[in-house]
Formats: structure tokens, C-alpha cells, sequence
């Protein structure tokens, strides 16, 4: 019969089981062509960049189904020139009248107030009849935006055009948006010299980085963030909480949604559309 097992037999000396250990290890060891091979990611860069730019192009399409709003074609007949005068650069004098003036632009373009009266008149109406027509006005008027913020205009006009979210950073922080909102609310759409001095802007400046702002904020609402659209309207009502939390966050305190900041109640030191006529903005 067979030896009778013993407990040598089933556990052997340690000098054996290191043997047996070691035979084992390199048996299943890799082969030293493959250890020699350099370690390489499980993906290379240049497919990580090609999904990326996939990934990219796919967020930036379905943004796109959501910003555009399905106006359609413009009538080749609204784009037609009122006397000399086209569509689009009826749409740029528009913007130059607010940065230089109107007697300014007029002159410029060697036109009569009579005869800019008509255009305007003209152009208007076929604005009224075309949401399309109107789309194209505001894309044309940012785009000829001049000065410091023309970049902004631009983002702006490539925004509205392209269906897609504004490329720049701010042209000024929040907490001067909500300033000038609620600026313009006391003061009945127009902006105090003084409020403009205080935020180093002049009056067309604060019209383009307000328009900068809002289409920021219409953006973020259409994706499902209602947050910045929310407080940029209840500055522009005047609303008291906002009020007072621009200005306590202006002075560098940060007091969370849910707080109400009560009347009298003091925080930080105290320092003693679219157009339808030229000259308008959208």
C-alpha cells in the first residue's frame, strides 16, 4: 500500500517550499521582453484628446439645441438697403451712435437727421414683422462694438450667432453688475455720471458689459442654473435683500442665499431688448 502520510510529507521542510514557491513565481512571471517594454497609459494622449474634443463638440451641440430659438430664416427683402444704407450696417451705426453720439455718427457717415429718421423708421418696421430680423439686428450691433470692450461685443455677437456660450471672462465682477442694476433701477434706466465714475466705466461701456452679464445669465437659466438671472433681476427691481447683500458682499462678507440682511441693519464700514430705433442697444 501507499506510505503512510506524515507531517513532513504534507508540509515540507521550508527550504523545499521556498523551492517549490520560487519554481512556481517563475513559471508565471512575464517574459523579460515584456518587462523590458517602457509602461505606457491605458489610453494615449492623442486619444485622450480626441475624446475630449468629442466629448467637447457633443456638450456644445446639445448647448446649441437649447440657445437657439428656432427663428428661422430672414427674409432676403428685410435685409434689402433703405436709400444706401444696409441692414447690417444700419445695425453698426446703431451701435456707433452710442459710442461716439449721434451728431458725431451722422456726420461720419455724412447723413441727415431727416434721412436717418427714415431709415430708421423703415428698418423698424420690417423688425417688428421678423423676430429673425430682430436676432440679426442684436448680432450685427454687438459685433461692431468699439473701445475697450469690443472683444465683449464679439463674444456677444458669436454667442447669438452660434448658438453657444459666451468664451471670455467677465468684463467686470458680479458684485458691480448687481451695482449698476440696482443704480439703474433708482434712477429710472438711466445711469448716474457718478455711479459710472465709481465703476470706471463710461455709460457705452456699462451697456456692453451689462449686455455681456445678462446673456451670461440667460445661458446658465436655459441649462438649468436660475441662480445668477435671479439676483440680476432683483437688483434691477431694486429689491432691498440684494441690495444689501451686494453691498455686504462688496465689503467682503459672504452671507449665504437663505439670510435675510434686515432693514437698518449695516454691514462693513461706511466711507462718509432689442433696439427699435439708432442708437439704441438691443
Amino acid at each position: 500500500g501507499s506510505a503512510p502520510a506524515t507531517m513532513f510529507r504534507t508540509h515540507p521542510p521550508s527550504a523545499k517550499r521556498n523551492q517549490a514557491a520560487q519554481q512556481l513565481i517563475a513559471q508565471l512571471a512575464p517574459s523579460r521582453e515584456l518587462l523590458d517594454k517602457p509602461i505606457l497609459p491605458i489610453a494615449s494622449a492623442d486619444a485622450v484628446a480626441i475624446a475630449a474634443d468629442e466629448i467637447q463638440h457633443e456638450n456644445a451641440a446639445a448647448l446649441a439645441a437649447v440657445l437657439d430659438p428656432g427663428l428661422g430664416e430672414v427674409p432676403a427683402a428685410a435685409l434689402a438697403p433703405i436709400g444706401s444704407v444696409g441692414f447690417d450696417d444700419y445695425a453698426a451705426l446703431a451701435n456707433e451712435v452710442q459710442y461716439v453720439g449721434q451728431s458725431k455718427a451722422l456726420a461720419h457717415h455724412k447723413l441727415s437727421k431727416k434721412r436717418l429718421d427714415a431709415i430708421n423708421e423703415g428698418f423698424t418696421a420690417r423688425m417688428q414683422a421678423s423676430p429673425a430680423l430682430r436676432e440679426r439686428y442684436t448680432i450685427a450691433f454687438y459685433r461692431a462694438t468699439q473701445g475697450r470692450f469690443a472683444a465683449y461685443g464679439r463674444d456677444l455677437a458669436d454667442s447669438y450667432a452660434k448658438h453657444q456660450d459666451l468664451h471670455f471672462e467677465p468684463p467686470f465682477p458680479l458684485q458691480r453688475m448687481l451695482t449698476l442694476n440696482a443704480a439703474l433701477a433708482q434712477a429710472d434706466g438711466e445711469l448716474d455720471p457718478r455711479v459710472l465714475a465709481a465703476a470706471g466705466l463710461t455709460s457705452y461701456e456699462a451697456m456692453i458689459g451689462r449686455a455681456w452679464w445678462m446673456r451670461k445669465a440667460m445661458v446658465l437659466a436655459l441649462t438649468g442654473d436660475t441662480s445668477l438671472i435671479t439676483r440680476l433681476r432683483a437688483a434691477a427691481r431694486g429689491d432691498s435683500d440684494e441690495q444689501r447683500m451686494t453691498q455686504a458682499e462688496s465689503a467682503g462678507v459672504r452671507i449665504g442665499g437663505n439670510v435675510h440682511v434686515g432693514e437698518g441693519v449695516h454691514v462693513g464700514s461706511r466711507s462718509g431688448a432689442n433696439g427699435s430705433s439708432v442708437g439704441a442697444e438691443p
